[in-house]
């Protein structure tokens, strides 16, 4: 009896073992199905990540995917297809069975989305400005971290001594213009204004003063109607996060530009020229249709910080606002009016400073040193030259000072000076601009171009104990992946 007892027990708890066998074994068997969809998914971003565009990694360094595939209109449909076909692939399924040795683990795609883009033009640029800090801080390491904080500062040192002396500037002119007329009433006698010739030439021929040779200069021009920061674009999920933007961050960023992008100094002697616009850097500070245009621009931006500077380090040396007083003395010759003395004096300070300002512009564009900071050694004009400048501007040509910067040093200044938005806008213009001029790329568009997806499948498998995988498989499972480029 008790043997008998024994066997009816074992036989009524070994259907119950049996049972809680199989579920243990049926959700390892799951954990395992979603081991596999998970590598499967991993396999799958590898592959599609790696038809990234590679003229935009040749030429910038950046890793993006074109979500048009080379052709005009972006579709979804086209990334999902390839999408299923790599995951068709990694899954080892055809016509919705498995062809694995181990058939058990058969499992099926039921659907699949991709979305959530993430677009270089998202945030004005902020994307693409990530990327590129990113490739820079690889590149570099931070060796240069002190140097450009003291950028910065010069950036805002020079902002507030341009204000400064455009406000003089027009303060002071407008003070003689009146006293001249004052005197004229009073005195009937007019006071000649000797700088009013060159006023005029800056106003009309400051190009052809500052370039030594105004026929090398590029012609080129284009539309920008169509160009990224101009023209609707597509939305996407926006920037990744991972670095944000800040002074530090600005200056990996100036960096790629400086590096990635042509100037007017480089175009001027031959050394390279941008393929869309020649004067990319000018572009990006300027934002005009023409080269012409944009190099107008920064020199323009230039004499200013220039004028700013020069014009404090003359309200600073005693000598020279001697010579400048005697000049106006001579000008203003006998007067009851010694206030008009003074004003006359402070417009030829003005007028000298710019003068010493177009020297150092156009020793910039061929490729000298010029001191930020202004001392007697460096000032290069004398007041007998100030008014017939432009018969002696070759005088002065490949005179560089010691210690001081290159046009790339002031690029880099100005760009400090420029809005964040601007800069990264103008940069994808560029870079657009180019690509589309090559076969490659005649539909590159830099809205259609994408460092990040999110995909979202679901999945059919085959319980342990069941048949083949398909739409109606025992297990229906979700995966969700972010797909992104590590940089």
């Amino acid at each position: 009896m008790k043997r008998a007892q024994i066997t009816v027990f074992m036989s009524l708890l070994l259907p119950l073992f049996l049972a809680v066998l199989g579920a243990v074994l049926d959700s390892a068997y799951q954990q395992a199905i979603r081991s596999r969809i998970q590598r499967s998914l991993t396999l799958c971003e590898y592959s599609l990540l790696s038809e990234y565009q590679t003229d935009l990694w040749e030429r910038y360094g950046l890793f993006y995917l074109d979500t048009a595939y080379g052709e005009r209109e972006e579709s979804e449909k086209k990334v999902q297809s390839r999408l299923l076909t790599y995951l068709k692939g990694n899954l080892s399924w055809k016509d919705g069975e498995a062809r694995g040795a181990f058939t058990p683990f058969q499992t099926a795609v039921c659907q699949l989305e991709a979305g959530d883009f993430s677009r270089a033009t998202d945030g004005r640029g902020q994307v693409f400005y990530e990327q590129a800090v990113a490739f820079e801080q690889d590149l570099w390491g931070a060796a240069l971290l002190s140097e450009w904080l003291d950028c910065s500062e010069n950036a805002r040192n020079l902002e507030e001594q341009e204000s400064s002396f455009q406000e003089a500037d027009q303060r002071e002119r407008n003070n003689l213009e009146v006293l001249r007329q004052r005197r004229q009433e009073e005195e009937e006698e007019d006071t000649q204004d000797p700088t009013a010739e060159l006023v005029q030439d800056r106003e009309s021929r400051l190009l052809t003063m500052v370039v030594a040779e105004p026929s090398e200069m590029s012609a080129k021009a284009v539309s920008l109607e169509k160009v990224p920061s101009v023209r609707p674009l597509l939305e996407g999920c926006g920037p990744v996060g991972h670095i944000s933007p800040g002074l530090i961050n600005d200056q990996w960023f100036h960096t790629y530009l400086l590096e990635r992008c042509a100037n007017a100094r480089e175009a001027l002697q031959q050394e390279q020229a941008g393929e869309w616009l020649a004067y990319e850097l000018e572009y990006i500070l300027i934002g005009k249709e023409s080269d012409r245009e944009n190099l107008e621009g920064v020199v323009n931006r230039l004499l200013l910080i220039r004028e700013g500077v020069n014009y404090a380090y003359l309200m600073t040396d005693s000598t020279k606002q001697a010579e400048a007083f005697a000049l106006a003395a001579v000008i203003a010759g006998i007067t009851l009016m010694p206030e008009l003395v003074e004003a006359l004096k402070q417009v030829i300070l003005l007028t000298w400073a710019y003068g010493e300002s177009v020297l150092d512009v156009r020793g910039l564009l061929q490729g000298n040193q010029i001191a930020l900071i202004k001392t007697g050694e460096s000032w290069k004009l004398p007041l007998t030259k100030l008014f017939t400048l432009r018969s002696h501007l070759t005088e002065y040509d490949g005179r560089s000072d010691t210690g001081g910067m290159k046009y790339e040093g002031y690029l880099r200044l100005l760009l400090t000076m420029t809005g964040r938005d601007k800069k990264c806008m103008r940069a994808l213009d560029i870079i657009e601009g180019t690509l589309r001029a090559t076969e490659q790329g005649r539909y590159l568009y830099m809205d259609q171009c994408i460092d990040g997806l999110t995909v979202k499948a679901e999945f059919s498998a085959a319980s342990l104990f069941s048949g083949w995988a398909g739409t109606g498989g025992a297990h229906e499972m979700t995966a969700e992946r972010r797909f992104l480029y590590e940089w």
